[in-house]
């Protein structure tokens, strides 16, 4: 008679190998969730800093002059939108205020950057010493600094 091979098993991955494949997953699992976690706080930060700077006098009056420009509601179309993130920094201190940002804006036409620099004296108003609107597509920059009243 002859020798009859005995019947094949399969040969599976060794307990060392299949330890391994679950300690990777599973620090690969909490580092994902921690690079996750971090992502979500940072992008809360993001969102307050917006929504702290878009609340302000300075950043309203800026934009409402802006949207309201018939030059730029010409350049851009309507309606226009203002960006995300605000970039630069409005600092008021008892009444006493300083701005310097920039408000990104787009309409149906195009986009533009709204610069801002302004002033405001204690119990006073925002005044301009740039507001002006970049426009990149044209290359124009658009003063919207409103005309001064004639002093008397």
């Amino acid at each position: 008679m002859a020798d009859i091979p005995p019947p094949l098993t399969a040969i599976g991955p060794s307990e060392s190998e299949k330890n391994t494949k679950k300690i990777l997953l599973g620090c690969g699992g909490c580092a994902s969730l921690a690079l996750l976690g971090i992502g979500i706080f940072v992008f809360g930060i993001i969102m307050i800093v917006s929504t702290a700077m878009k609340s302000t006098d300075a950043y309203k009056q800026a934009y409402q002059i802006a949207v309201s420009s018939p030059d730029i509601q010409r350049a851009l179309g309507t309606p226009i939108k203002d960006g995300f993130l605000p970039t630069g920094s409005i600092k008021t201190n008892n009444g006493v205020g300083n701005a310097d940002f920039n408000i990104k804006i787009s309409g149906p036409n195009g986009e533009g950057t709204v610069q801002v620099s302004a002033h405001k004296p204690a119990g006073g108003q925002w005044t301009y010493q740039v507001l002006e609107c970049s426009l990149p597509e044209s290359g124009r920059i658009i003063n919207l600094i409103p005309a001064q009243a004639p002093s008397e």
